[in-house]
């Protein structure tokens, strides 16, 4: 009974990030005028059997979302990468911990304020820092898509 629970934990952090994730590119859409694929979002019900992303039709990333107690940060995240390169894309990993605000590793471009350098490094940040930050490219994107 207890991985059942654990398992409609997991789908319900899903369907919680897929939503957002859908109100966000929908948004982005009617502020652009263009037309996107928020409408193509969902859940991959066929993860455990096939495996990939967690949440299918976002473009430019690779969402790998845990809803678990016991962290196991890099394990999971060698997971969002791992599906990531298949795919030639950035890897998020989307989690939480029970009464936790979501939080999201990914990779950020670091450079020093010169400018004479810089590195992809892997981050912890809040899920709403992401959120904006994953608007705008959204945003950028469709608007190549249409040029």
């Amino acid at each position: 009974m207890a991985a059942t629970m654990g398992q409609n934990k997991g789908k319900r952090g899903e369907r919680e990030i897929k939503d957002l994730f859908i109100d966000l590119m929908q948004t982005a859409e009617l502020a652009t005028g263009q037309r996107g694929v928020s409408e193509f979002v969902k859940r991959n019900t066929t993860q455990s059997d096939r495996g990939g992303d967690d949440i299918v039709g976002i473009p430019l990333i690779s969402i790998e979302v845990k809803r678990q107690e016991t962290l196991h940060l890099n394990q999971w995240w060698q997971q969002a990468e791992k599906q990531a390169v298949k795919q030639h894309v950035m890897p998020v990993l989307i989690y939480r911990q029970n009464r936790k605000a979501w939080r999201v590793q990914t990779y950020a471009l670091l450079c020093n304020p010169k400018r004479v350098s810089t590195q992809w490094t892997r981050v912890d940040i809040e899920l709403s820092d992401f959120l904006s930050w994953y608007r705008a490219m959204y945003a950028e994107w469709l608007t190549a898509q249409s040029g």
